[in-house]
């Protein structure tokens, strides 16, 4: 992630972290004491925690789209440092020229490695620093095949191509991945939209129905548990299968559950404005 999306991240982390408590203190002042007050403080509790998902599921999209910008232009990185000892360019020069053309999020970071040789720094330590700030399996790779090929020397621009051609394997082989994983993506919201689909229907149809035969003075249904109870029941339960399904979903998307936090995100902001207007 660059440092100005950095910067972003971190104000907005601390606009929602000021407003959930915001939203959770004023909730609490004006609920005690009242009918409502245990489905009101899971109202604000889970307004909470959508303001502190909320900026990690922005940061971990920003890295992922910084990270996935990088390693698509690493194969034309490598092409125009193939095309450079093709025209007699030494490999150090040619690193230093990189930095001139666009390669999206990776223009910044060549930059950064054509400073440091100016600096003084070896080229395979500015590379290992560039691999370090990425921090994905490819980048490393990339990183100790380039350093490796020009450190021996011989025909670099033949073992650069090769090169090139195995990076383009390996993005258009995680792109299939992708889309073959994406469908479960929609499995995972469809369970969660069936599952409060059907809660909602339960509550309205029977338990709300027994709530009010019960106030009519129905001796068969006196002493039983409240509706109110059981919409805050449902809708603790809605809450763990919003929270749990994202992280699945992630997990089962990207590999990792942090990803998965901004599908946690959506379906928990979709419980809370279901429960508040169709229940």
């Amino acid at each position: 992630m660059s440092k100005v999306e950095k910067k972003i991240a971190y104000i907005l982390y601390i606009g929602c972290a000021i407003t959930g408590f915001m939203i959770t203190f004023m909730t609490l002042m004006y609920t005690m004491g009242t009918e409502d007050f245990a489905f009101m403080l899971t109202n604000a509790a889970l307004v909470g925690l959508i303001a502190a998902l909320t900026p990690i599921a922005m940061v971990d999209y920003l890295n992922r789209r910084w990270t996935r910008s990088i390693e698509d232009n690493l194969a034309n990185l490598l092409r125009d440092l193939a095309e450079a000892q093709r025209t007699g360019m030494t490999f150090e020069r040619a690193l230093e020229a990189s930095a001139d053309r666009e390669y999206g999020s990776l223009t910044p970071e060549m930059k950064t490695v054509a400073a440091q040789m100016s600096w003084g720094i070896p080229y395979e330590k500015a590379l290992d620093s560039f691999a370090e700030r990425v921090k994905t399996p490819l980048t490393y790779r990339v990183v100790t095949l380039i350093s490796e090929t020009a450190r021996s020397g011989g025909n670099i621009q033949r073992v650069m191509n090769s090169i090139v051609s195995h990076v383009r394997e390996l993005r258009n082989m995680e792109r299939e991945r992708r889309a073959q994983i994406r469908p479960y993506i929609f499995i995972t919201y469809i369970t969660v939209f069936v599952f409060l689909f059907t809660l909602i229907m339960l509550f309205k149809m029977f338990f709300a129905q027994m709530g009010q035969m019960a106030e009519a003075g129905s001796l068969f249904l006196a002493g039983a548990v409240a509706p109110t109870d059981y919409r805050l029941v449902f809708f603790h339960m809605t809450i763990v299968e919003a929270l749990l399904g994202g992280l699945i979903g992630g997990k089962m998307s990207e590999g990792s559950l942090k990803s998965g936090v901004k599908h946690s995100v959506i379906l928990l902001i979709i419980a809370l404005l279901s429960f508040n207007i169709f229940v």
